[in-house]
């Protein structure tokens, strides 16, 4: 059972557009687009692209940040670099993560990122909505290399 549906449609929203956009760029926008997969288990929901892995100064961020500051602090150290910056989807999707759901998670050497999910009971919440385990999603109309 997943709380406030709606947000958790927003942050995936928001990854599955990120993953989309790096597509874009592998393929220099003129496709046809490899698959995005979107896979639901129990404990998290992930969205993967074959492209390249996310940046180690972005899994850093999104992986060591422990709290709404430290995230901030670094976030903003990162904006403020010449380097790597954060998305506004990225950032959005963290913030909805980690403030509504377990966190915001992404996976080393590898373009997936994770939303995981906290078991909630029936008594702490009046919206839940279910969220069914291991099914993929096939996104963008995209074609499924091997």
């Amino acid at each position: 059972m997943v709380e406030t549906p709606f947000l958790l449609e927003q942050a995936l929203a928001c990854l599955i557009q990120n993953a989309i956009q790096a597509l874009d760029r592998d393929c220099a926008g003129k496709g046809p687009r490899k698959a995005i997969s979107v896979v639901a288990t129990d404990d998290r929901i992930t969205v993967a692209n074959p492209g390249d892995p996310i940046p180690a100064e972005l899994r850093a961020l999104i992986n060591e940040s422990t709290t709404p500051d430290s995230f901030e602090r670094r976030a903003l150290k990162l904006v403020r670099s010449a380097g790597i910056r954060p998305g506004i989807g990225l950032v959005e999707a963290y913030t909805i993560a980690s403030q509504c759901y377990g966190g915001l998670r992404i996976e080393e050497d590898s373009p997936a990122v994770s939303i995981l999910l906290r078991r909630r009971s029936w008594s702490r919440s009046r919206f839940l909505s279910t969220v069914r385990p291991r099914r993929r999603v096939v996104v963008s109309g995209g074609v499924d290399n091997p």
